[in-house]
């Protein structure tokens, strides 16, 4: 049992109950006062009697008689000082209060004031806007930064709950595999689960558009160009739009902003520069003003000022985990400018970008015609073509119909040449002249033999055995070995047609505002939540794989796998079943167009430029065509120019 306003607790040693009891005793000295509750009490003392024995808060409005105008009642006070009548109740002073009590109630719990600072009570809150001659509200109740003081296991954040409660998520712990993919935002991740933990820890909803790098295919947020505090955002179409970012947490870390305005936090800077369409910056943590500690101080090597116990402290910047490298002056890559900016400011050393991108230039520098690349630092790199070969008796037969040495030789003479000069045939030419290979297989110093290997390339074709093969060259390589023609009917899996069916032809409800999840229908795996507003909706949380399988759903269109298919019919609240794959066919694109791919002349197959072992990228006067089913390199005179083209 709790006993407030000055009661103790008791226990009756013959029932054993406990109960609360008031052990002030009062004199019979007379002296009126008005108790809030609009009696007349003989005294303070009997005024705190009546407060414990009712267990209600009873505070004095003013002495003497209540019948007695209270001379408060015209008495303005500011800044959290309280009016307080003369002993013959006929005048009144506004005063700090000089201590606060505790009564156990609402009033008498933390409360986070609009500066940013924790209180005990509002009492203490109001007596520091007194004594400080400030303007101080409540802005929240309960701590100004709940996690403040909320240690979470390695590789968790805290972050709140609707109701204010600190809670620890984001538990993905990463490895360092490079396997790069494209967000909705618009950003290259190192991988996936780097994406998924970015997402909990923004608490924006970003999903995988494609793998591999935003830069490395088609990329919607480079069309638009954002203004201050606006955020990229790729919808299910893959249409990019400038968003404000969402509501932020309700939390207080207040940053002074390059306006001159105090700020609840860095979100909500960056919300209002969004808002206001007007750049702002934060210049540091901590209210703005004269009399703040950041005011004077200043951080080097891009630390931030921060206040903590009073006093100012210079703090490392943290970052967000998107991909975007950058070579420092230091000769080491990172991976995105904040992290090299943290770097340098944790290690108190003048490190800035050097060039955008990796550090090893050559890295991306693809070279023609055999060339070789060459870096001269500062992201700076030449081709330049191989002058000597090793004397190797391996001749072999060009594209261009001329016999050559070797290989070597083959590559010096197409680069000199500035010609795409394949090996055609392993042995001198005249060696293959009458000779004609079938199924796939291919002249070697006079004989056919099949191809051996192929690039490690996942561009799933449906051969016409009906079979799934992993490129077009395996399918090539099996119709070889089986003394067989086999021909692609489609790129992408062969799949079964789903034989699953859902009842979707139930009656439409007559429309009316639904306001509970009883009566929200959520079907095709959503569940009921509620939105800001309080009205009911679906969600649907499906956390499908970054797989490549193919589908073609009734709706006629293809989806990355069955997954993204089902998530899409929860999305939409509508039905959509796996379908023939002739009814999508119009949505299967073909590489190049139809025309033939340009051949890698160092294999003699395809270029393969989408990401993974073995990827290339495309020779100039080329474009990559990639889709999720295949990445072929096309001649430039293929490319749309303008939307008549399509």
């Amino acid at each position: 049992m709790y006993c407030a306003y000055g009661a103790l607790c008791l226990v009756d040693k013959r029932t054993q109950q406990a109960h609360c009891r008031c052990q002030e005793t009062c004199s019979d000295v007379f002296a009126p006062v008005c108790g809030s509750d609009g009696i007349t009490y003989s005294s303070e003392c009997q005024l705190r009697m009546a407060s414990c024995t009712k267990q209600k808060r009873i505070f004095t409005k003013h002495q003497g008689p209540c019948d007695l105008k209270d001379p408060c009642e015209e008495k303005e006070c500011h800044f959290g000082a309280q009016c307080q009548p003369s002993l013959d109740g006929r005048s009144a002073e506004c005063i700090c209060p000089e201590k606060c009590a505790t009564y156990g109630d609402s009033r008498s719990r933390p409360v986070c004031g609009t500066d940013g600072k924790d209180y005990p009570n509002v009492c203490e809150m109001r007596r520091t806007s007194c004594l400080e001659m400030r303007e101080i509200d409540v802005r929240y109740k309960g701590r100004c930064d709940p996690c403040e003081k909320v240690k979470c296991p390695a590789y968790q954040v805290c972050q709140l709950d609707e109701n204010r409660n600190p809670a620890c998520r984001c538990n993905d712990v990463c490895t360092m595999d490079f396997r790069p993919v494209c967000g909705s935002d618009g950003q290259t991740y190192a991988n996936e689960c780097a994406l998924r933990a970015e997402s909990c820890k923004m608490q924006k909803n970003i999903r995988v558009i494609y793998s591999g790098d935003c830069s490395s295919g088609s990329n919607p947020c480079d069309l638009i160009r954002c203004g201050p505090g606006q955020e990229c955002d790729i919808d299910r179409f893959g249409i990019a739009s400038c968003q404000c970012p969402q509501a932020c947490e309700p939390k207080m870390q207040p940053v002074c902003g390059s306006n001159g305005r105090t700020y609840d936090n860095e979100c909500e800077l960056k919300r209002q520069s969004c808002l206001l369409r007007q750049e702002l910056t934060v210049v540091h943590k901590g209210e703005c003003g004269e009399h703040t500690p950041c005011h004077t101080h200043h951080c080097s090597y891009g630390a931030m000022c921060v206040v903590k116990n009073g006093q100012p402290v210079c703090e490392c910047p943290t970052c967000a985990e998107e991909f975007e490298p950058v070579c420092g002056t230091d000769g080491i890559s990172y991976t995105n400018a904040c992290k090299l900016k943290r770097e340098a400011c944790e290690q108190k050393s003048d490190i800035i970008v050097a060039h955008d991108g990796l550090c090893n230039a050559c890295y991306a520098q693809q070279c023609d015609f055999y060339a070789v690349c060459e870096s001269f630092g500062r992201g700076a790199t030449s081709c330049v073509c191989p002058e000597v070969c090793i004397k190797v008796e391996a001749p072999v037969c060009g594209t261009d119909g001329s016999t050559y040495p070797n290989e070597c030789e083959l590559r010096i003479e197409a680069c000199r040449r500035q010609e795409y000069i394949a090996v055609a045939t392993k042995g001198p030419c005249e060696s293959c002249e009458h000779v004609h290979c079938k199924h796939g297989a291919r002249c070697d110093n006079g004989r056919c033999v099949c191809p051996t290997d192929c690039p490690t390339a996942f561009e799933f074709v449906c051969s016409s055995d009906g079979k799934t093969y992993m490129s077009e060259c395996e399918m090539k390589r099996a119709a070889c070995q089986k003394g067989r023609d086999l021909s692609v009917q489609f790129y992408g899996s062969c799949e079964s047609i789903s034989k699953d069916a859902e009842d979707d032809d139930l009656p439409a409800l007559k429309r009316r505002k639904i306001s509970s999840c009883h009566e929200k229908q959520c079907k095709y795996g959503g569940i009921c939540d509620f939105n800001a507003e309080g009205d009911p909706f679906c969600v649907c949380t499906f956390h499908c794989p970054a797989i490549k399988e193919p589908v073609c759903g009734s709706d006629g269109r293809m989806y990355d796998n069955e997954c993204r298919m089902r998530e899409e019919s929860c999305l939409l609240q509508k039905r959509i079943e796996t379908s023939e794959r002739e009814n999508c066919v119009d949505h299967v694109d073909i590489p190049c167009d139809g025309e033939p791919p340009v051949i890698d002349p160092e294999t003699g197959k395809d270029y393969y430029c989408g990401k993974g072992h073995g990827s290339k990228l495309c020779p100039s006067k080329t474009v990559c065509h990639m889709t999720r089913y295949f990445a072929k390199c096309c001649r430039e005179a293929l490319l749309i120019k303008t939307c008549e083209d399509t």
